[in-house]
């Protein structure tokens, strides 16, 4: 039981970290995310995703710039190296919780 729920969390973040990502500016209004999630999912799931989906990538813009030329800079300037370690991060978080 505890490893299908394991199972189901890193697909959950999988999932909203790779997939649902904006592609371009973030806008309220006609996001990536809403158009993905906005037609199958019921409304308490996808709330919580896209909220964190945007609020993550607004962190990642922020320190891009607020690290400018320096080497943390590469890491937020750069979506797959700083996923990569995000989703590293969050499967060790997870492991210990579950493990």
């Amino acid at each position: 039981m505890i490893k299908s729920k394991f199972a189901i969390a890193i697909f959950v973040i999988i999932t909203s970290t790779f997939f649902i990502l904006p592609i371009g500016r973030i806008s309220a209004q006609n996001s990536t995310e809403e158009k993905i999630l906005g037609k199958n999912t019921p409304e308490f799931l996808s709330k919580p995703i896209i909220a964190a989906t945007v609020a993550i990538e607004k962190y990642r813009t922020d320190m891009s710039v607020a690290y400018k030329n320096t080497f943390f800079f590469f890491i937020f300037d750069n979506r797959l190296v700083f996923y990569g370690i995000f989703l590293i991060i969050v499967i060790i978080v997870l492991r210990f919780f579950f493990g």
